[in-house]
């Protein structure tokens, strides 16, 4: 069954999420990027059910990659890992901005003391040269987090941007929160429909060069991502974006008619809604007589009362 959302977050900025650890402000939108973006990160707390439900969030987004758009990262306060074509760095404020061009595997993630399978990591390498115990420096660990993040304006229909985004996380929040995970499908088909695909998984045997490693994963992992998240996907009746979260929904429906599998599920009824406010302004064309059903009689009254009020006007315009 495809995903449905549970919560409203459409015109929200800032979108606040789990309860409020993860915050992400939509700032203005320099000119050539699609979208910029800061997010503060508060440190995870001590309660395992809430730690257990934003502890995926804080690792960031799956490894991922833009064929179009370069994404540029840059850590206001904390630290943050940075893996480019699996080579990782953690960022601090010193570190400058981080560019990871189109095309390249990459992933950010927050919770920098853990691996991806919460093991604790020996030394990470900061950007500017010195290293940190992944676990034990205090100072950073339990303070937020604050990273800037914005991405080139491709000018293509399927493109990552503001939609993608308060799409994404309000998907993720919503499985992880409460749901039992996120759905592999609903997954392909959001990032399909913001350009944002899945690459192919580091198995290519050792001798393989690794540029060509790089070309054939990211091969793979585009159809792969459009197999499963647009065609099987689009059959199946899932939508890449909802309007439960999405503040431009115009937008985003035009986005969705790039392709067939996405246009053959959408609706357009709620363009001819009428607003509350013109609804309150109607007159009611019926009463009550009709849920009644009053007698015969009744309606004969009602019937010469508006005769009379015909003839005695017709009189007045004879007059006249």
């Amino acid at each position: 069954m495809p995903f449905q959302p549970l919560t409203i977050t459409a015109g929200q900025n800032p979108l606040v999420q789990f309860d409020g650890l993860i915050t992400t402000y939509f700032l203005d939108t320099p000119p050539g990027t699609a979208f910029q973006i800061k997010q503060i990160y508060k440190p995870l707390p001590k309660d395992l059910k809430t730690r257990s439900e934003a502890a995926n969030a804080y690792r960031g987004p799956p490894r991922h990659f833009h064929p179009n758009q370069t994404e540029r990262f840059k850590v206001v306060k904390g630290r943050v890992g940075i893996e480019v074509n699996g080579k990782t760095s953690v960022l601090g404020p010193e570190g400058g901005v981080a560019v990871c061009l189109a095309g390249n595997i990459h992933r950010f993630y927050v919770d920098v003391s853990q691996d991806d399978n919460g093991d604790v990591s020996g030394e990470k390498t900061i950007s500017n040269g010195q290293k940190r115990r992944g676990k034990g420096d205090d100072d950073v660990d339990n303070e937020e987090t604050i990273i800037l993040i914005n991405i080139t304006d491709s000018g293509k229909d399927l493109a990552m941007d503001r939609v993608l985004l308060e799409n994404w996380y309000g998907l993720r929040h919503d499985s992880l929160k409460y749901g039992k995970g996120i759905d592999y499908i609903q997954q392909c088909c959001t990032f399909d429909a913001g350009a944002h695909y899945l690459p192919f998984p580091d198995t290519l045997p050792n001798f393989v060069p690794e540029n060509w490693s790089l070309r054939i994963r990211t091969f793979l992992g585009y159809w792969i991502t459009i197999l499963v998240g647009r065609w099987i996907g689009g059959l199946l009746g899932y939508q890449p974006f909802f309007r439960e979260y999405t503040t431009d929904w115009e937008y985003a429906h035009a986005k969705m008619r790039h392709t067939w599998f996405y246009k053959k599920n959408l609706e357009v009824a709620y363009r001819h809604r009428t607003p509350w406010a013109e609804l309150e302004k109607l007159d009611s064309w019926s009463n009550e007589r009709a849920s009644r059903m009053d007698t015969v009689n009744d309606f004969e009254q009602l019937t010469n009362g508006i005769r009379a009020e015909k003839h005695g006007t017709n009189e007045e315009a004879i007059e006249t």
